[in-house]
């Protein structure tokens, strides 16, 4: 729903958000707990046009029944949309969709086959990678972006390529650095 002024008016637990020169989009991580149809279908990635014209808040449903994948966070390029899932079953997921709203271009980097990846969180791009922040193990990650177009087993990512990130929450990167925000409970780290 869009409001007198603009706004994209959202209520489904909103976690990231990215911009490119056409939309806005947002992940939804939905409400409330459990796998009900009314669970499950609030657990999206939205997308309106940058004047908030046009809201969807289904563009591409990201959860499937019992694995309860909650979208986090979410970054863009000029192909893709890539977007960070947490289920409740102690894993995390990476997806790549084709940008616009096809679900079904969706293919995996991480999904239960690959343990250990709970709490991803933010996400950023570069040119060559796609970064992750982990904040259950204080962590940031990147892969190459190409790695998305190759077999398990054959992807190379760097799962602590920074440690002792203080619980990460959010990220972004230019053409030298990569800046998170940590929602910490210790002194702060100086960063990358």
């Amino acid at each position: 729903v869009v409001d007198a002024h603009g706004r994209v008016d959202v209520d489904a637990a909103e976690q990231g958000v990215a911009v490119n020169v056409e939309h806005i989009y947002w992940a939804n991580g939905g409400h409330p707990q459990g796998n009900s149809a009314a669970a499950v279908a609030t657990r999206t990635i939205g997308r309106a046009e940058l004047s908030g014209a046009g809201a969807d808040q289904e563009c591409i449903p990201v959860d499937f029944g019992s694995q309860e994948h909650k979208p986090q966070g979410i970054a863009i390029n000029a192909t893709h949309i890539y977007a960070a899932t947490n289920g409740t079953q102690s894993f995390s997921s990476l997806f790549r969709y084709e940008l616009g709203c096809n679900a079904a271009s969706r293919i995996f980097f991480f999904d239960s086959q690959h343990p250990g990846l709970a709490g991803l969180r933010g996400l950023a791009l570069d040119a060559s990678f796609v970064y992750w922040a982990r904040q259950g193990q204080n962590t940031i990650g990147r892969v190459e972006l190409a790695d998305f177009d190759l077999e398990p087993g054959e992807q190379t990512p760097e799962r602590e390529w920074i440690k002792g990130a203080q619980f990460p929450v959010g990220l972004a990167v230019n053409a030298s650095h990569v800046f998170w925000a940590a929602n910490q409970g210790a002194p702060p780290n100086a960063g990358n």
